[in-house]
């Protein structure tokens, strides 16, 4: 989710010191007055001057490995910007309840507690991986209890793994934490690892656990088709898949649902201000693609998925379903 937490802007940057080119050593004096999606770039290296855009596709003629060096510490400055804005509002919506994150987390806790009773004796400590992990605020406690053989916390965003971690502690089974792309990953596709070292084989392994919270919805139709038919080869037999997400209602229009959906942030999610609650709404009608409930029924079944709708939450959005199997 978007949003404005405090922000730490960088308006001018200076970074005087030497340029080593195995010769001499020449002083430089870098001055870039501002930063930001409009700003340009502008640094003057020994007289040499360069200019360009940092958003442009094409990035500028940079003369030395220092310029390129702090030109690229100051992007990822703004990346990480970004994300603390982001983040804010999120870490927001999670701690006002404002989607139910509270009721899914308790909901995930009793499917899996049920699931594991069932299991047989004989069988061996389940392997769980988490599509989309987050922070793991809400979900840390219960994976604390759960008696798992192993743990994967896989997430785009490489700055929560860091969170996720920290929020998790120490467990008595193995946790990694990687960073990459769940359709990737549906797809075998090896992601970056963050933390522990992950074989070749755990990178590839199958699972008993699948669980994803409000991750899906960002893949179109046809990849939400891919994902399900990918992680139904990552999937052992007799496991589960817990997806907590946003759906359409049947026959909704992705317009009809981001306005619906949109009336609702403006009427009721006053823990947010209205900053938040815009830059919220423009990330639903820009990035998210929620799934017709009969559409992902019929997908899940053809790719070889036994569906059931679990929970659903107040507002005819958020809802739970278990994928097993078929």
């Amino acid at each position: 989710m978007l949003g404005a937490a405090p922000t730490s802007r960088i308006s001018r940057a200076i970074a005087v010191g030497f340029i080593d080119d195995h010769q001499s050593k020449t002083p430089f004096l870098i001055e870039i007055p501002e930063i930001d999606n409009e700003s340009v770039f502008k640094c003057d290296v020994t007289g040499a001057k360069t200019r360009g855009r940092p958003n442009s596709e094409s990035e500028p003629a940079l003369p030395c490995k220092a310029v390129q060096i702090l030109y690229h510490w100051l992007q990822q400055e703004k990346v990480m910007d970004l994300f603390e804005r982001q983040w804010g509002s999120y870490r927001a919506i999670v701690e006002a309840n404002l989607m139910d994150h509270r009721s899914v987390a308790a909901c995930t806790g009793e499917v899996l507690e049920d699931w594991l009773l069932k299991r047989p004796a004989s069988a061996p400590a389940p392997s769980m991986i988490d599509l989309g992990c987050g922070d793991l605020a809400l979900l840390a406690p219960l994976l604390r209890k759960l008696p798992l053989g192993d743990y994967t916390g896989l997430d785009l965003t490489a700055p929560v793994l860091p969170l996720a971690q920290q929020a998790l502690g120490v467990v008595p089974y193995p946790t990694h934490w990687e960073e990459g792309d769940l359709l990737q990953w549906a797809q075998d596709a090896a992601s970056n690892t963050h933390g522990d070292s992950i074989p070749h084989n755990q990178i590839h392994a199958k699972h008993d656990i699948l669980h994803s919270a409000f991750a899906i919805h960002h893949l179109s139709d046809k990849n939400k088709l891919k994902f399900l038919e990918g992680a139904r080869r990552r999937i052992n037999t007799g496991g589960i898949f817990i997806w907590a997400d946003v759906f359409r209602e049947r026959g909704e229009s992705l317009s009809d649902y981001a306005n619906r959906y949109a009336a609702h942030i403006h009427n009721d999610w006053q823990a947010l201000d209205s900053e938040q609650r815009s830059q919220v709404e423009t990330h639903i009608r820009r990035f998210d693609i929620p799934a017709d409930r009969g559409f992902i029924e019929k997908a899940a079944a053809s790719a070889g998925w036994k569906w059931m709708w679990l929970w659903q939450g107040r507002h005819q959005a958020e809802a739970l379903a278990i994928l097993t199997p078929a």
